[in-house]
Formats: structure tokens, C-alpha cells, sequence
């Protein structure tokens, strides 16, 4: 390797680039196929009973799946744990950890349990049409996706943090940022939960107050549904790590005041709740208006 040039600053920064990316990539592939193989394994257990209309276990979908689990794991293995091995110094290490493999676990996480929660909560409050086979299908991509949400955010983060002491002015810049994102995703999704929230309780009001709307019966169950399964999965997220965002501003005040990633966050959540309030504030004088 000396001999083609990798010993130079320049090669090296190309030949971890071809690690780290060729990491996430067989990372993804890895999880993807795990994914499809459980939910496809899922759906051919005789629970589901004549709520599934499609061919047997031993399918394109299984076979697309086993080959993604062999050559995902096969490239994450060879370039993460052999190529990547010990090598702590590197700043595209972080972006890995903390901005692919991490937040990227937390999102599927993320994604899937709202998901998971709306749709028990659409069938708790009676709003689905259908039979319980037929409805809790769900169950076959959403558990499976939360739980390789899991496992990959848990091992890339007990694995961060053991590697925090060996390069921590790096680590400390990818964390920050990974964390404010985090708040990021919490935050939008908690408002979003809030907003349905208050939209279900307006248009209440409204449907009360009037005398020529006529709204559908049970037309609230799929809003609530969405907006309790959105708080609930944002909130617990924002506190969190919002929590984590004010202990390092007590401990490093300046350090963390000053830094980029704070200021982003903070700038773009004031922006985005002018620009809500304003565009509310105007909805609202507009329907007065209609109104008189």
C-alpha cells in the first residue's frame, strides 16, 4: 500500500472515503435485507389467516433479501471491522457514526414506531374498516424495523462512546451535531403532534358553532390517531435530548453557546415558528373575514 501512495495525507483521506462509504453502504444493504427478509417470514405465519393474497414463503422477496443480508454483511464486515479497525483519528469516522449510523438508526426507529403507534391507535378508536388480520399487517415491517433501529443506534453508540477519549475534539464536533439533530427531528415531530392536536380541537369548535357544516362521522379518529402517535414518540425525544443539549451548555457554556450546530438549531426552530405563527395568524383573520 506504501507503494501506491496511501502513506501520503491526500490517499489516505481517499482510501477512507472508499471505507466509510462503502460501510454505510453495506451497513444499509445489510439492514434493508434484514428487514424484508423478517417482514416476508412475518407474513407467511398462518396468523394472518386469508388476509394476505400472495405465494409462498420461498419468493423473489426472499431471495432479493437473503442476497442483500449476505453481500451487505460481507462488505459491512470486510470494510468496517477489517479496514476501519483502530482507526479513531479520522473525522469521517464521526460523520459515520454520528451522522449516518446513529441518527440514521434513530430515524428508522423514529419512523417506524410513530407508524407502529398510529395505526394501533386508528384501530383503538375504532376507525378501521377491516378485519384485525388484515389491519395489524403492519406488524410485519414496522417491529422489525424498529428493532434494526435499535441495534444499529445502540452498537454505533456503546462503540462511540468507548472511542470518545482517543479523538475527542472530532468526536465532540460530529456529537454536537448529531444531537442537535436529533432535537431537530424531535422538536418538528412533537409541533407536528401538537398542531393535529389543536386542529382536532378547533375544528370541533368550528363543527359545534355552525349550523351548515355536516363533518363525516368519526372523522377525528385518523387525525388523533396520528397526532398521539406523533407526541408520543417525539416528545420522549426531545426531552431527551434536549436535556443533553442544556447540560453541555452549563458545563461548556461558551464552547457550546458559540458553536455552529446550536445556532443552526435554535435559528431555524425561531424561523420556522415566525413563519407558522404568521401563516396561522393569517389563516385565522382570513376565516373572521369570510365569516362577517
Amino acid at each position: 500500500s506504501k507503494r501506491e501512495g496511501f502513506s501520503s495525507p491526500a490517499a489516505r483521506t481517499i482510501q477512507r472515503w472508499y471505507i466509510y462509504i462503502l460501510s454505510g453502504f453495506g451497513l444499509v444493504w445489510l439492514a434493508s435485507g434484514t428487514i424484508v427478509f423478517v417482514t416476508v417470514a412475518a407474513e407467511s405465519l398462518p396468523f394472518w389467516k386469508d388476509s394476505f393474497i400472495g405465494s409462498s414463503f420461498w419468493n423473489d422477496a426472499i431471495i432479493t433479501a437473503i442476497t442483500q443480508i449476505v453481500l451487505g454483511g460481507a462488505t459491512w464486515y470486510f470494510h468496517w471491522f477489517r479496514m476501519a479497525k483502530a482507526d479513531v483519528e479520522s473525522a469521517l469516522r464521526q460523520v459515520y457514526f454520528y451522522l449516518l449510523a446513529i441518527t440514521g438508526g434513530a430515524v428508522l426507529t423514529l419512523v417506524a414506531a410513530t407508524l407502529f403507534f398510529y395505526k394501533t391507535f386508528y384501530w383503538f378508536f375504532g376507525a378501521a374498516n377491516v378485519s384485525a388480520g388484515e389491519h395489524f399487517q403492519f406488524l410485519c415491517w414496522t417491529v422489525p424495523s424498529i428493532l434494526v433501529g435499535i441495534a444499529i443506534w445502540l452498537y454505533h453508540r456503546s462503540l462511540a462512546q468507548e472511542e470518545a477519549g482517543k479523538a475527542e475534539e472530532k468526536r465532540e464536533s460530529a456529537r454536537r451535531v448529531y444531537i442537535y439533530l436529533v432535537n431537530f427531528l424531535g422538536l418538528g415531530t412533537s409541533v407536528a403532534g401538537v398542531v393535529m392536536l389543536f386542529g382536532i380541537l378547533l375544528s370541533f369548535i368550528i363543527n359545534a358553532l355552525s349550523t351548515s357544516l355536516t363533518p363525516a362521522p368519526g372523522w377525528w379518529r385518523d387525525q388523533l390517531a396520528i397526532s398521539l402517535a406523533l407526541l408520543l414518540v417525539g416528545l420522549p425525544l426531545l426531552l431527551y435530548y434536549w436535556n443533553i443539549a442544556l447540560k453541555r451548555a452549563h458545563i461548556e457554556a461558551l464552547v457550546e453557546w458559540r458553536s455552529l450546530a446550536r445556532r443552526i438549531f435554535l435559528y431555524t426552530a425561531i424561523g420556522i415558528a415566525i413563519i407558522a405563527l404568521t401563516a396561522g395568524l393569517v389563516n385565522i383573520v382570513y376565516q373572521l373575514i369570510s365569516g362577517v
